[in-house]
């Protein structure tokens, strides 16, 4: 089973075992909706996955300011 890096908050160097680039991008945007919901103070995040080749399966950012968080809320 392939081997997924994710390089982003929270980041776990030991990387996880996953089927494949699929199963790898679906944990991406679940951890990535994680610690958005979590947090929504004024951010940028990036997070990117890589296989153990280092190449690249997803990358993914979010930024929010706190004149638009106060308008949401």
């Amino acid at each position: 089973m392939p081997r997924y890096y994710f390089h982003g908050p929270g980041e776990d160097d030991g990387g996880e075992d996953l089927p494949d680039d699929a199963t790898a991008r679906r944990v991406a945007f679940d951890m990535f909706g994680q610690i958005i919901r979590e947090d929504a103070t004024p951010v940028f995040l990036r997070l990117e996955v890589v296989d153990e080749s280092g190449r690249s399966v997803v990358k993914l950012s979010f930024s929010a300011d706190e004149q638009r968080i106060q308008n949401v809320r």
